[in-house]
């Protein structure tokens, strides 16, 4: 992660150069986990389930981070996170796209 972010520096800006210099990431899973079990479940039984999808990119950018590399939008793996809370806390998720605005409480006494 740290000869990547190197490189990309030394790229001078060109994106082409960049990604020649590249290598090719590698994730590595633990078929035991808990997670990769449950997400095989629901591959098996939802093939096309948009949630499952969510989950093994949001699984793989989060890998990523941990290894030292970076997302290639922060602000969109923060929406994942946060959807994902969302879904984990029973809450709806506010419309795609559309701003959120924060409800002001009045101060107690």
């Amino acid at each position: 992660a740290n000869m990547e972010r190197i490189m990309k520096s030394q790229a001078m800006g060109d994106q082409r150069n960049f990604e020649f210099m590249k290598g090719k990431k590698i994730m590595e899973i633990n078929p035991s986990s808990g997670i990769v079990q449950a997400l095989k479940e629901k591959a098996e039984s939802a093939p096309d389930d948009a949630g499952a999808r969510a989950m093994v990119n949001l699984m793989y950018e989060t890998a990523l981070l941990t290894s030292g590399f970076d997302v290639e939008s922060p602000k969109e793996y923060a929406s994942k996170v946060y959807a994902m809370m969302e879904s984990a806390a029973g809450a709806a998720a506010p419309p795609a796209g559309g701003p959120v605005t924060p409800e002001v409480l009045p101060e107690g006494d």
